[in-house]
């Protein structure tokens, strides 16, 4: 928490695979991930949470190496 209301957090994580053998030999079960994301929020009201978020993915592969996600979200309960 940077102030009452306000937080921020962030986190790094990586997804491997290892090899699945086949009739046909050993093949790569799937491309591994490397993720990076960031994101922060604020408290609008006690029960109105604000929240912003970044993403970033690459991934081990030939098509799509890399993804990069944000998202906006205003949550309410009640």
């Amino acid at each position: 928490k940077f102030r009452p209301g306000l937080y921020g957090a962030a986190r790094v994580d990586h997804l491997a695979f290892t090899e699945v053998i086949g009739s046909s030999g050993p093949a790569a079960w799937e491309a591994p991930v490397t993720r990076v994301e960031v994101g922060g929020g604020y408290s609008l009201l006690r029960n109105l949470l604000m929240k912003l978020s970044y993403q970033f993915n690459r991934r081990d592969t030939v098509r799509v190496p890399t993804v990069t996600l944000a998202a906006a979200e205003l949550i309410f309960w009640f």
